[in-house]
């Protein structure tokens, strides 16, 4: 007796070589196989690998035409599918293989059809992303690629590239941004890119030195677009901002201005004689003493008094130094 799992092969082998014999016969369905297929989805179908001629019926055509062979090569990638491939496929879907009759090439050359995703699709989409995210101008930032951003092999059809980046993301250096690369409204892939990203910012510029203690209205300045990242404070933006101030420090030309480099002038200078007040519960005195130190205004300062004490006062707006308790 002949074992059941040897006959089914040797059965499937017989039917096939039938099917592969120059006899026509009169009423089988004709598939004539192509030498090459070129294919735009994941899955490889009857109908791409085939001519069908002849069917029963037209829901016999649809149902052959639309039979899974097997699964597509990677995009720009190929493969090759033999006719045992195709008979096995049909005997899989239930398709009597005696009413069928092949021709044609022997095997498939099957090619995936594909499409490169330029590195500026990547760029632009992400400047796009940092343009919603933040209200930017385009023209107010600027962008650096990273070095291995290169062309991607994507398969061909509606492509659309969406940008996520962490919800507390400040765009300000350097910036991971994750690309969901979909292929007709389905995840293809998922790649990860870092940028630079680097804001500008309207700011004065020394043109020449200003020393230190100078007045801020005897330097000279330009208006320019200032990397964010070149600021240590708060760029400053007019020249009116600078009224009544001195430099804290020296300040070399090209260097952006930032309001934390400029200080206002002291209300009080070492060695100048002030008036100081104290007061209590239903009385002030009023009395002139020695600066010995320079103050502005809110500072706490000493001052010798006619009595050669040394008291401790608070410089005020209206000019005069309130005793420190």
């Amino acid at each position: 007796m002949v074992n059941k799992q040897v006959a089914r092969p040797l059965l499937f082998c017989l039917i096939l070589l039938l099917m592969l014999l120059p006899v026509s016969q009169v009423n089988a369905v004709q598939i004539e196989i192509k030498k090459e297929a070129s294919i735009r989805g994941d899955i490889v179908r009857l109908h791409d690998l085939a001519a069908i001629s002849n069917p029963f019926s037209e829901t016999e055509l649809k149902k052959l035409e639309s039979t899974i062979i097997c699964a597509a090569p990677p995009p720009a990638e190929t493969q090759i599918v033999h006719i045992s491939d195709i008979a096995s496929a049909l005997y899989r879907a239930g398709i009597p293989l005696t009413d069928i009759e092949m021709s044609g090439a022997r095997e498939t050359l099957v090619k995936r059809d594909f499409e490169l995703l330029a590195p500026e699709q990547f760029l632009e989409a992400f400047r796009a992303h940092v343009e919603h995210k933040t209200g930017w101008d385009r023209g107010s930032f600027s962008i650096q690629a990273p070095k291995n951003l290169s062309s991607l092999v994507v398969p061909v059809g509606v492509r659309e590239l969406v940008v996520v980046t962490a919800p507390n993301e400040s765009f300000s250096g350097s910036v991971s941004a994750e690309f969901d690369i979909l292929i007709n409204g389905e995840l293809f892939r998922k790649v990860v890119h870092r940028f630079v990203v680097e804001q500008y910012v309207k700011a004065l510029v020394t043109t020449a030195k200003l020393r230190r203690g100078e007045p801020a209205e005897q330097g000279n300045y330009k208006m320019s677009d200032i990397e964010r990242s070149r600021l240590s404070g708060r760029p400053v933006t007019d020249i009116k901002q600078l009224e009544g101030k001195t430099a804290l420090r020296a300040i070399n030309p090209e260097t952006p201005l930032c309001m934390e480099f400029f200080t206002e002038p002291p209300v009080f200078t070492r060695g100048e004689t002030a008036s100081l007040v104290w007061g209590g519960n239903g009385f002030n005195i009023v009395t002139k003493g020695r600066v010995l130190d320079a103050g502005r205004v809110n500072d706490i300062i000493r001052v010798r008094l006619p009595s050669k004490k040394v008291v401790r006062a608070r410089v005020t707006d209206s000019g005069v130094l309130e005793v420190a308790y």
